[in-house]
């Protein structure tokens, strides 16, 4: 077979450009055919150097590296919005065609294999009368090739089932998983205690639950890749970001982990880290869906996950997967098991000049192609128990588990919206502008993270929160001369008296707000009040509070109303909306 496998645009066809997955399938493609004894022909950039017979440098190094570089941390910048990365790619299209013009013949016995798309596909549609051109690893959206092949059958389906190709017909659509060479890992049967994450930092990667796991597990997390790791690692201690890493680096990372982290929330076309971990040795716990149904054995070299009882579980359990299950399961993606896969297809392909579909070779002596090896665990019966159910959240745990979640969740995001949030409630309360309370002492309900104590002055505070807050935030609260106290508002009592107290968007969220008013109105002078009423209860909310409970709160003669404002209020289209009520009241006889 002549095998021309074709270089991405914005990389350099090489082990240094390891964390692009599609500049790896081009590296392996050509070894793997090249070792199988088929001519090999590379075009891409200058000083890509990949197995090969012929690499054919059809961009400079000093035409590509003025419109690309490796991104480091950052992420591969594909686009092409600039005049000077439009010209490449037209330049790169161009000389690709033109080098394929003269070495593919006409005899249509050559395949061109097309690796990412853009140029790729722009330098190949014009040949594709003299050539087959073989989308050789599909893990994007939108393939177009006549002769297909995807990384997964999770992502054929998916793409069959949104082109409506549901009636099949997709004969030269086949599924070759991706390659990898053995010898680039270490495979250790005694690790480390740590877990590891180790892809892009994106929410969709599910990197914010590997924090979570981790967490849980009281496992110190690694975490390297390309991205901004700062929402992921705020508050998260037990995180140590390492940036993103070299061959070695990983080797040596993959190879002492405990576990593999991958807990992807989208349908993953392939996930290679997986299959690098468990060449490794490396158990990996996962998502149920996408190819990781494939690539990972419940139990076996890993934990598939849908709860987080799931993931707490297979977090509890790593060290009952043997990491020699792992290594001989993960040899099924070796680049020597691979190659015949592909070397079967296109030979597929190529019958297509004879008797195509009904083309019969009578001296087959295997179908070996799509066979898999399994560890001797994978096949031994098993049981599945009734098991014991956790005991049910109540309506405020419930609550305070959402509470956790949204502001861990985004803080770079939601801890400033909350912030400019409470500038309206000030106002709103009657606060002064600057938030200059002079000597008054204050009680803070439900202070939260970003309580308005800490933009305040004031004669010494108290905030109370069942929500547990880091070091950090502990120390920001110090600063601020206010004392924290965790645990429910409805159990705590001061002990003293206050010259203020301040409850704003709380109630909703307490488990009793008859008892946490009651404590408030017992240990305060005057209290200023902000909360959002007339609400349905919610994930969160289990309250709907009106305007009648202030009033029976606040009935009688102990406290005099000098704000009392009902009204209705929009942020903005992603922060709250609806309506509230505003108050500021004093006990009668105080001094405010």
């Amino acid at each position: 077979m002549r095998i021309f496998a074709l270089g991405l645009p914005h990389t350099v066809t090489s082990p240094r450009f390891s964390s692009c997955a599609y500049t790896m399938k081009v590296w392996n493609l050509c070894r793997m055919m090249k070792d199988r004894g088929h001519e090999v022909i590379h075009l891409g950039n200058e000083t890509s150097h990949p197995v090969c017979d012929e690499n054919v440098a059809i961009a400079s190094y000093e035409e590509w590296s003025r419109v690309y570089e490796h991104p480091g941390t950052d992420f591969f910048d594909i686009s092409v919005e600039t005049p000077e990365r439009k010209e490449f790619h037209r330049l790169f299209a161009d000389n690709m065609r033109r080098a394929l013009e003269e070495r593919i013949g006409d005899q249509h016995d050559a395949i061109i294999c097309i690796s990412w798309g853009g140029p790729q596909h722009d330098a190949t549609q014009p040949l594709k009368h003299r050539a087959f051109v073989v989308e050789s690893g599909i893990g994007y959206q939108y393939p177009c090739a006549d002769y297909r092949v995807y990384e997964s059958y999770a992502w054929l389906h998916m793409i069959m089932g949104r082109d409506n190709l549901m009636q099949g017909g997709t004969w030269y659509y086949s599924v070759i998983p991706n390659a990898f060479d053995p010898e680039m890992f270490e495979y250790r049967e005694s690790p480390d205690s740590y877990f590891l994450y180790l892809g892009r930092l994106s929410d969709d990667k599910g990197v914010g639950l590997a924090v979570d796991v981790a967490r849980r597990a009281g496992r110190k997390l690694k975490m390297a890749g390309q991205g901004n790791p700062e929402r992921f690692i705020q508050d998260a201690p037990h995180v140590e970001y390492l940036g993103l890493v070299g061959v070695e680096e990983r080797k040596e990372l993959l190879a002492g982990a405990a576990a593999l982290l991958c807990p992807t929330f989208y349908v993953e076309p392939f996930g290679g880290v997986a299959v690098e971990a468990q060449l490794s040795g490396t158990p990996v716990i996962t998502t149920d869906w996408g190819a990781f149904t494939e690539t990972v054995l419940p139990n076996v070299t890993g934990y598939r996950c849908r709860t987080m009882d799931h993931f707490d579980y297979a977090a509890r359990n790593v060290d009952k997967i043997d990491p020699a299950n792992c290594r001989k399961w993960a040899m099924n993606y070796s680049l020597a098991s691979i190659s015949g896969m592909y070397e079967e297809f296109f030979q597929m392909v190529l019958n297509l000049r004879g008797g195509g579909f009904y083309m019969s070779h009578p001296d087959r002596t295997q179908m070996n192609w799509l066979r898999k090896s399994y560890p001797a665990a994978a096949t031994e019966g098993f049981e599945i128990g009734p098991q014991s159910a956790p005991p049910l959240l109540d309506v405020w745990d419930m609550a305070q588990q959402y509470e956790h979640e949204w502001w861990r969740t985004k803080p770079e995001v939601r801890w400033p919206q909350e912030i400019r949030k409470q500038d309206t409630y000030a106002r709103l309360m009657g606060l002064p502008p600057d938030l200059n309370m002079g000597t008054k002492t204050i009680l803070d309900v439900g202070c939260g993270p970003v309580s308005m104590l800490l933009r305040a002055t004031h004669g010494g505070a108290v905030g109370v929160d069942p929500q547990l807050m880091s070091e950090e935030t502990k120390a920001k609260y110090a600063a601020a001369n206010v004392a924290l106290h965790f645990g429910k508002a409805e159990d705590f009592e001061p002990g003293r008296h206050f010259d203020e107290g301040w409850i704003y968007n709380c109630l909703q969220h307490v488990d009793d707000p008859n008892k946490v008013m009651a404590m408030m109105l017992r240990s305060v002078d005057s209290v200023r009040i902000f909360e959002w009423i007339d609400t349905p209860p919610s994930e969160g909310h289990p309250h709907t509070l009106t305007s009648e409970h202030f009033d029976r709160w606040l009935s009688g003669d102990k406290w005099l109303c000098l704000l009392w404002n009902v009204g209705e209020m929009r942020f903005d289209s992603n922060l709250a909306t609806g309506r509230y009520i505003a108050i500021h009241a004093v006990r009668n006889g105080a001094v405010n």
